[in-house]
């Protein structure tokens, strides 16, 4: 195309030196300005056929090999691994799914010339789709709904429309005897507070008193279609591999659903009214056919000490809407753990010990271990006024928030990582922003109150000092509508808040009065149902505290 643009070119620039020669010769008899014109225009022409010899080449099909997952849910959502070569970062890489008269293109995400990946779409209904590949959008790496030699590379990607754990159960054409299948879980126990992580498996088959017949063409947790060859494109054929296993299909739409009956007041009796069935659902992790991961979600703790266990069931979703009976048993508890014994791997006359800057693994041994990200361990700590040391708010040598360095190994052991402490705890110990950040001091309570002025009082109530300070606490005062207020605190030897000092009142706090309001109990007496305003009041600037008092004396 290059050679006829060049030949083009070289003819037109002729006809345009003899138009200007022709042009010269009639200057004596014609105005120039028409000539002028003239030769514009041949050379407009010129340039415009020009261009147009310079059209976009198409860019060369890719070839495709692989697929990985094979097989996945008619919902879609899906993301496909495409292996093959040729791939081109274009922002028109595509990937058609055709089968039939439906026939789906979506975008795809470049990741080398050997892999993309792609969003599998939703389909009508079960089967197999021819899968290709195209980088401008155009030229496909095979002809769409042709599987013969020659007609380029493609692959077949499985669609299936069965729940999970019941496979063909929609179609009910190959596994004729409605086998479901059987489940186990790697965690069956853990608190109400949620957090823990249950691998669901597909072992085996439910055939109740029947046996697996060698002729049976159920395709469940035992056996299944692989992904293609290219030249094999039935799915089932013995040639493609790897199996597929089980019926839990990777997508955005795979879910969990636990499903709880829970005698919260403990009266031996679930109400009938639904209140006491709890039913959440939440996103799954794919793992392979046989296996998903699910957390389980928080549920209410019923009344009791101890606190009684309660079974629940959970089930998986394909679509995030149908689920099969299949299922496990999780059992949500709070027994009070215990501690036997501590250790560490190092050789010493002491069973457990570690350097003040911290990250020693500890073996802790006891009792009602459970395994959940909210799992911690607490080292030391000072106990407040009245309280036990299990018992402190001290929070600045506990390890194991969510994601933290607390693991669980079964439940009479677990594994704690050391945290700095003593001389070593440094800033890392509070969370970023803390107003403690620059001392290595903690848990300072203090109670002010108002002057008649609205004002903060001079007098203030340590209700605890904290501890471990080494220089003075900077205080700030917010809240209760006002402004303007500032205090300073002084410690003593052992690192307590001792005194306070409020160096300015401040002003317009505790604005508004006359607010009142009665509570309503629901039927069974223990919580409230409603709240009905008597008095509005007046003078509010900011939202006040409620307390609620007994009408029949006691506490408020």
């Amino acid at each position: 195309s290059v050679r006829r643009a060049r030949a083009m070119r070289r003819r037109f620039d002729d006809e345009a030196a003899g138009c200007a020669r022709r042009c010269e010769r009639a200057r004596g008899r014609t105005r120039g300005a028409r000539w002028s014109r003239g030769a514009a225009v041949a050379m407009l022409v010129v340039v415009a056929r020009v261009v147009v010899a310079q059209r976009v080449e198409p860019m060369k099909a890719p070839t495709v090999t692989w697929l990985e997952p094979p097989k996945g849910h008619v919902a879609g959502g899906t993301t496909l691994a495409v292996y093959g070569g040729g791939f081109l970062n274009s922002a028109r890489l595509k990937v058609r799914f055709a089968r039939g008269e439906e026939t789906t293109e979506a975008y795809a995400t470049y990741h080398s010339s050997t892999m993309i990946t792609v969003v599998t779409p939703a389909r009508v209904g079960a089967g197999w789709t021819q899968v290709t590949v195209a980088n401008d959008g155009e030229t496909w790496s095979g002809t769409p709904n042709v599987y013969t030699k020659g007609s380029g590379t493609f692959l077949a990607y499985v669609y299936d429309d069965s729940l999970a754990g019941f496979y063909d159960g929609v179609r009910q054409g190959e596994n004729t005897n409605a086998y479901h299948e059987l489940w186990s879980a790697s965690n069956t126990t853990g608190p109400y507070i949620g957090g823990t992580i249950v691998r669901v498996y597909a072992r085996n088959l439910d055939l109740g008193s029947n046996t697996l017949s060698s002729s049976a063409t159920y395709v469940g947790p035992t056996d299944g279609a692989g992904s293609p060859n290219p030249n094999f494109p039935d799915p089932n054929a013995v040639m493609n591999s790897p199996p597929v296993h089980g019926t839990f299909y990777p997508g955005s739409k795979l879910t969990c659903r636990m499903t709880c009956n829970i005698d919260v007041n403990q009266d031996s009796s679930i109400a009938s009214d639904g209140s006491e069935t709890f039913v959440t659902a939440q996103p799954a992790i794919w793992h392979s056919y046989t296996s998903v991961e699910c957390e389980t979600p928080p549920m209410p703790v019923p009344v009791g000490d101890p606190i009684p266990s309660t079974a629940c069931h959970m089930h998986i979703s394909n679509d995030g809407i149908n689920y099969d009976y299949a299922n496990v048993t999780f059992t949500y508890a709070d027994p009070l753990p215990t501690v036997t014994s501590i250790s560490t791997a190092q050789s010493s006359v002491w069973g457990a010990r570690g350097p003040f800057d911290g990250n020693t693994e500890v073996i802790v041994k006891g009792t009602n271990f459970l395994p959940s990200k909210y799992l911690k361990c607490k080292f030391g700590g000072i106990p407040e006024s009245g309280k036990n040391l299990w018992e402190s708010d001290d929070v600045s040598h506990v390890v194991g928030t969510p994601g933290g360095r607390v693991r669980w190994v079964s439940s009479t052991e677990i594994r704690c990582i050391t945290p700095e402490f003593g001389p070593a705890s440094q800033q890392r110990q509070y969370p970023a922003g803390s107003t403690l950040a620059a001392s290595i001091g903690c848990c300072a309570v203090l109670d002010v109150t108002f002057d008649a002025n609205n004002g903060i009082s001079s007098t203030v109530t340590i209700v605890d000092g904290g501890r471990g300070y080494a220089t003075a606490p900077v205080l700030t005062i917010i809240g209760g509508g006002g402004g303007g207020a500032t205090a300073t605190a002084t410690i003593d030897s052992s690192g307590v808040v001792n005194a306070v000092t409020i160096t300015n009142a401040g002003h317009s706090y505790n604005q508004g009065s006359g607010a009142t309001a009665t509570a309503t109990l629901d039927a069974s007496g223990g919580t409230l149902s409603a709240l009905t305003l008597t008095a509005a009041g007046s003078g509010y600037t900011v939202p006040p505290d409620v307390t609620f008092s007994c009408s029949g004396g006691g506490g408020s």
